[in-house]
């Protein structure tokens, strides 16, 4: 019991509840176990005006939208000469002329200003792409939106809040982690990811993966019921989030995260081994990638090469194929790192 006082000095009693404890089971995204304190990160929801312009004001219109194109081009390009797959996909998508020609028709014809048209463009773009019918092409309707937000956020000058100095053992609970979200991470500062949507194709997860952060998607409403500051634990392996754990279960999951540290430093120790029976036959033991990125964790745990480059992730751009150039600089990016082991491409695969 707590007394305060009223607005005529009554005195009144109030009863803090304890946050209850809270498991959710998600898809299991990248492995490992973390225990930390929740870092809520809810995506800035942009408020878009729309507007009509006089005919005299349609060519400053097109020139706001083209400063605005090239300041996010810009800000990508500056991403990217780190050579991560997922900037230079959504640099793509920004430079794609199918969009800049819609936002171009749609300013010119409706008259309208230049963030509502983006909007509409990104929309119906998104609608095509998720039409497709799989699930890693509807995930790419994500950096669809992700790469218009970054647009009409140019447009609007309004800048997006980072995380890249969250605090140390922070878990980032999220309704939906955009990509570019995900490359400002800090891995020495976050522990692991949790968050409503997504799947194991996701960019999220892939650059979880490459990072060693564990995380878990797919959890429906996780970030609905986390509370900024609260306890958390994620297990990776299992696909699983407890919030507010008491203090048995944070013990447990402790002891897990220990364990799997444990075993994996074990086996690291075993990476420079050759992989061999007791009996001596020799095993060809190789790693299956899908962005070039993942190649720095296929060379630190010791694979004799790739045994499959799944190409197709270079044609997962919304109204083209990649050129030739683009295709022999991310080849080429990993026959290089990869010296003289063998890498197997598999040419592309569109399935069903």
């Amino acid at each position: 019991p707590v007394p305060i006082i009223g607005r005529f000095d009554t005195p009144i009693e109030c009863r803090y509840t304890a946050p209850r404890m809270l498991e959710f089971a998600g898809i299991s995204a990248s492995p490992g176990i973390a225990v930390g304190r929740v870092f809520l990160f809810l995506e800035d929801k942009l408020a878009i005006p729309r507007y009509t312009i006089a005919a005299s004001q349609v060519d400053a219109e097109q020139a706001r939208f083209a400063a605005a194109l090239a300041r996010a081009a810009a800000e990508l390009r500056a991403l990217a000469a780190a050579g991560n797959p997922v900037v230079e996909a959504h640099l793509l998508m920004l430079e794609d002329p199918e969009l800049a020609s819609a936002v171009r028709r749609g300013v010119a014809e409706r008259n309208h200003n230049a963030e509502w048209v983006v909007a509409e463009a990104v929309d119906e773009l998104s609608e095509r792409l998720g039409a497709a019918g799989t699930d890693y092409l509807q995930e790419r309707t994500l950096d669809l939106h992700d790469v218009g937000q970054r647009l009409i956020g140019q447009l609007l000058e309004h800048h997006r809040a980072s995380l890249a100095d969250v605090p140390e053992g922070s878990v980032i609970v999220t309704r939906t982690l955009m990509p570019s979200d995900t490359l400002a991470l800090d891995r020495r500062r976050v522990v692991g990811i949790a968050s409503d949507a997504g799947s194991r194709t996701s960019h999220t997860a892939i650059l979880a993966r490459s990072l060693g952060i564990p995380a878990v998607v797919g959890l429906s409403d996780v970030s609905r019921h986390a509370r900024h500051g609260g306890g958390i634990c994620i297990d990776g392996n299992r696909g699983v989030v407890v919030l507010e754990p008491d203090p048995d279960t944070r013990a447990r999951y402790a002891r897990r995260k220990d364990a799997w540290e444990e075993a994996t430093a074990r086996l690291a120790g075993l990476n420079d081994l050759p992989a061999e029976t007791l009996d001596g036959k020799l095993v060809h033991l190789e790693a299956n990638i899908e962005v070039p990125d993942e190649v720095d964790a296929v060379l630190a745990h010791g694979a004799d090469g790739i045994g499959l480059f799944r190409s197709e992730f270079l044609f997962m751009q919304p109204g083209r194929f990649p050129s030739e150039d683009e295709q022999a600089r991310a080849y080429g990016a990993v026959l290089r790192a990869m010296g003289d082991r063998p890498v197997t491409i598999r040419t592309l695969d569109l399935g069903g």
